[in-house]
């Protein structure tokens, strides 16, 4: 199969949805083509162990080839996964309703979305409600009849300006803005529904999302007085293609909403901005708005901002589409999905077939020898693997060893002169604290966790290089040795394609180049994100949970009066409120820790629960590392040991069972078509892999 040239995007710099999409068939149709082949052949992968030549002792771990690689062609479909983020009443809801075109999602005054909520293309529309298993709560499918009732049931679980005082799935859900209710979360005596529901998916008839192929992941609204609200879109950040961030024109970006995406910006290659409400503006202030916005962005948080889009999610809905901006507004966004995260995803696939395209052509080549050799010489060579696998399997263990004991040596090293932590923490900290004003002071957590992850993450990163040699030291033994290993048993021709392939089959589960911002980063922002690191600082500020309660009430007291005081005492007023802040963070937490130290050795809560601290997320990543690194030695050794065998015990029974030359004739006939079949399959998938790399490193 040729590409056409509307589908070679050799001189594009970028790609539009339509040209994704078109390369995205074309891709899967070569991996569906490999996989008809593939088939034909009964290829598997053997990861079983390297017992092959002992057929009593074998425990079967096979799986067809072909069925991998439809399975690769069929999550080339798979949706672009999008997170809308913002503050609170920034109008998240109303764009998201402007994009499905229908009033799905409620909007409020107040802090209100609570809960994630995905929604996915899907007829006829439902809802799924699954909730924390702490909750006590059974999870369940809801049906509606029409999509009013859609909305209606939908609010009851992911608004808690919404929701009743007692869920129940089995009653005709009404929705009810009930106020005391939402007094009631506000005080703490009533759970947020973030504390009950883990997520819940929707299904509707929207064409945006099924002409796009995008799920929309709404998020609580940051700034709300509910802790869990912001946790809640922190875990989801990570697990998106995309992030949609969601300001207003006045104030433009608050500081707040800046001192939240410092605390993301490891997470996400790039932001897309939407500025809503455009309509409340006169046209002619938009431009300056967005320079302001912009430079906000890149002077104060250091991040790019290269899409911003101003837009009237009321026009839209009211069909005023020219008034609207979402025309520009899509448009960017389909192409900002296809940067973000499409264009890496074909590049992966097509690298994925090209492996086992090149292994296919081998296996073919040594098919086509075998029918001009003996059964003595198809004898010996089995022989020959086997005896070598009894050697390969020990080398392969003592190699596994080295993994262990190397990761712990790599774990030493990047612990180093974490002792020396806490106090750059407390220094940047202060640091940060002595430029806040009274009000954001009332919020100082929101300011000072990016803080805390940004003197980690500096940290780490002044200590990257040691210990990225040393993974890179350990990745190049791995690939020697396991190039000795297979070298008895491989051909010519299986060692020149070695080299390109070996990180293709070992699929290495951390690159070394980007562990920091990719894993133990996402990790830290995790971990201050949640309610535990970071709850260390909210909790002794903003005072909602058990860990420094009494502290933590002190200081709301404390505030309570202080802004009640009259401005010719501010600038004392400011220097007490700072002194408070800098004090509550001294605060010991729990077995002589204060947050600090508590930020990197982690400590035991008032529940009992261990909560880890940096030291702990440091050696869990080197070590589920290791141990991901050991496995797939394991399973690449293993598999091509046994293939290797399989196919000498079918050529044998070939050779055994051949009648004629005739039968010999049309043997080699269909190796030879096989063989022609993947020469063209490989060569395109050549071109495309060349044609997106020169893409992807356009977008980096």
């Amino acid at each position: 199969m040729e590409l056409s040239n509307a589908t070679k995007p050799t001189q594009a710099r970028t790609l539009n949805l339509g040209q994704y999409n078109q390369l995205k068939l074309t891709i899967g149709s070569l991996l569906k083509s490999l996989a008809v082949i593939a088939d034909m052949r009964g290829e598997m992968l053997h990861t079983n162990d390297l017992d092959t030549y002992d057929a009593d002792s074998v425990k079967p771990n096979v799986e067809a080839l072909s069925e991998v690689l439809k399975k690769k062609a069929l999550s080339l479909d798979s949706e672009f996964r999008l997170a809308v983020v913002g503050h609170f009443c920034r109008g998240k809801s109303t764009l998201i309703n402007a994009m499905l075109n229908r009033q799905l999602l409620t909007g409020d005054l107040r802090p209100n979305t609570a809960t994630s909520t995905i929604l996915r293309y899907g007829k006829p529309e439902r809802l799924r409600v699954t909730f924390k298993p702490e909750s006590g709560k059974q999870s369940k499918e809801y049906w509606v009849q029409s999509k009013e009732d859609l909305a209606s049931s939908l609010a009851q679980f992911t608004s808690d300006a919404a929701v009743n005082s007692d869920i129940d799935l089995n009653k005709n859900l009404e929705v009810s803005a009930d106020t005391q209710k939402y007094i009631d979360l506000m005080q703490g005596k009533e759970e947020s529904l973030a504390q009950l529901i883990d997520v819940v998916e929707v299904w509707c008839d929207s064409e945006f999302l099924n002409s796009n192929k995008i799920e929309i992941i709404d998020t609580p609204g940051l700034g709300s007085v509910f802790k869990e609200h912001k946790q809640v879109t922190l875990n989801i950040i990570p697990q998106v293609d995309a992030t949609l961030f969601v300001v207003q024109p006045d104030p433009g970006i608050s500081k707040r909403e800046a001192a939240f995406i410092e605390l993301i910006k490891e997470q996400v290659g790039n932001i897309f901005f939407v500025v809503t409400k455009a309509d409340q503006v006169p046209k002619h202030e938009i431009p300056e708005i967005i320079d302001f916005i912009r430079d906000v962005i890149e002077n104060t948080v250091d991040f790019p901002a290269e899409h911003i889009y101003p837009v009237s999610a009321l026009n839209a809905l009211r069909g005023n589409w020219d008034e609207s901006g979402f025309s520009a507004f899509l448009l960017s966004l389909q192409r900002f999905l296809v940067e973000s995260s499409g264009i890496s995803r074909l590049l992966n696939a097509v690298r994925f077939g090209l492996g086992y395209c090149d292994q296919m052509t081998i296996y073919v080549e040594n098919d086509i020898e075998a029918q001009n050799q003996s059964l003595r010489e198809l004898y010996d060579q089995r022989q020959k693997i086997q005896l070598a696998g009894r050697q390969i399997k020990l080398h392969k263990e003592e190699l596994i060893n080295t993994v262990d004991t190397r990761t712990e040596e790599i774990i030493l090293q990047a612990l180093e002169g974490l002792e020396s932590v806490p106090i750059k923490i407390r220094k940047n900290v202060e640091q940060r604290i002595n430029t806040l004003n009274l009000q954001q002071l009332k919020d100082a957590d929101e300011y000072l966790q990016p803080v805390f992850k940004d003197t980690v993450v500096s940290w780490l990163r002044e200590n990257q290089t040691s210990f990225e040699n040393e993974m890179n030291r350990l990745n190049n033994r791995v690939k020697q040795e396991v190039k000795e290993m297979l070298g008895d048993i491989q051909t010519v021709r299986e060692q020149q394609i070695f080299d390109r392939n070996f990180e293709i089959q070992l699929n290495s589960p951390i690159s070394t180049s980007n562990i920091i911002s990719t894993s133990i980063g996402n990790d830290i922002i995790k971990m201050l994100a949640s309610m535990r690191i970071t709850g260390i600082v909210a909790d002794l500020i903003g005072g909602l949970f058990d860990v420094g309660l009494q502290v933590a009430s002190s200081v709301k007291n404390f505030f309570g009066g202080l802004l009640g005081q009259s401005k010719s005492h501010q600038n004392e007023r400011l220097e007490k409120a700072r002194q408070k802040v800098c004090l509550c963070l001294l605060t010991e937490v729990a077995e002589g820790k204060n947050a600090y130290d508590a930020m990197i050795h982690g400590y035991i809560n008032d529940n009992g629960q261990n909560v880890s601290g940096v030291r702990d997320v440091i050696e869990t990543t080197f070590q589920d590392w290791g141990k991901e690194l050991q496995e797939r030695i394991n399973n690449l050794v293993n598999n091509n040991i046994n293939a290797r065998l399989n196919q000498l015990e079918r050529q044998i029974k070939e050779l055994e069972n051949q009648t004629s030359e005739i039968d010999l004739k049309n043997k080699v006939e269909i190796y030879r078509s096989q063989y022609e079949q993947l020469q063209n399959l490989q060569q395109q998938m050549y071109k495309l892999e060349t044609n997106l790399v020169a893409l992807s490193s356009h977008q980096n």
